[in-house]
């Protein structure tokens, strides 16, 4: 709902997301409708949740905090990726390249993929 969101507004299909350090729901459910298309997501918080319908991802999915874990099913719109830079990242929803490059990246920290990655693009 969009009162979940800064400004009680909530994001529209093509958005950038932040999952700020400080809020106070950690827990996310994606409601938003299979296939919606989301630029990157950027989760400077620790702890975060994330789970729900399948996005379309046009950007990269980072971690930047303490144990997050992103249960979402993801399939690539472009070439995109999974990064984490901070302790343990979990990404456990599956992954449908398409045909686009898919990039996995960690630095000082683990990421976790444990979810399916199918489709024809590389990794």
């Amino acid at each position: 709902t969009a009162g979940n969101w800064v400004g009680d507004v909530a994001p529209v299909a093509g958005a950038n997301l932040i999952f700020p350090n400080g809020a106070l729901q950690k827990t996310n459910e994606n409601d938003f409708p299979v296939g919606t298309a989301f630029g990157s997501i950027l989760i400077t918080g620790s702890s975060y949740a994330i789970s729900g319908n399948q996005i379309e991802l046009n950007g990269t999915v980072s971690s930047q905090s303490y144990s997050n874990t992103f249960d979402l099913p993801v399939q690539l719109g472009s070439n995109s990726g999974f990064s984490s830079t901070s302790s343990t990242f979990t990404v456990s929803g599956s992954i449908d390249t398409s045909t686009h490059d898919l990039s996995l990246g960690a630095s000082s920290s683990t990421l976790w993929v444990s979810g399916t990655i199918a489709g024809s693009g590389s990794v």
